[in-house]
């Protein structure tokens, strides 16, 4: 099982379109290494253990932990907003490494090269005025 972030409705995908693909344990770092980024505890948050709803988050990287929310019609308007955060975070994570202190060095190679699949769909995903999906 695995979470494949990619553009578009499934008729409008492209051969070759980049696509970011994270198997279960593979995403459950990238959520952990996120969170740490944007201050949240991601164990107090639904879907994750807890019961804080989404709805209450204000931070544009919401669509990289809310599958309902990723997957419904939410505003592409926050696209710019998450490929700007996404930006960030990876020159962050290229120069001084992840806010997550427990992430191992080749983990942290493994998720910046992740992180870098996942800034071309969505910056696909803004040329191209589609929606993210994760399928």
């Amino acid at each position: 099982m695995a979470w494949i972030f990619t553009v578009g409705s499934p008729t409008s995908s492209r051969r070759g379109d980049p696509q970011a693909t994270y198997g279960w344990s593979h995403l459950h770092s990238f959520h952990r290494m996120l969170a740490a980024e944007e201050g949240l505890d991601l164990d107090s948050m639904q879907d994750f253990g807890g019961s804080r709803s989404w709805h209450n988050v204000d931070s544009p990287l919401r669509l990289m932990f809310d599958l309902d929310y990723i997957n419904s019609e939410h505003p592409t308007s926050e696209y710019p907003a998450l490929a700007d955060r996404l930006r960030i975070i990876r020159s962050r994570w290229s120069t001084y490494g992840p806010a997550d202190d427990e992430a191992s060095p080749s983990m942290t190679i493994d998720q910046l090269e992740a992180l870098s699949k996942l800034l071309s769909v969505v910056e696909l995903c803004l040329s191209r005025g589609e929606r993210l999906r994760v399928c």
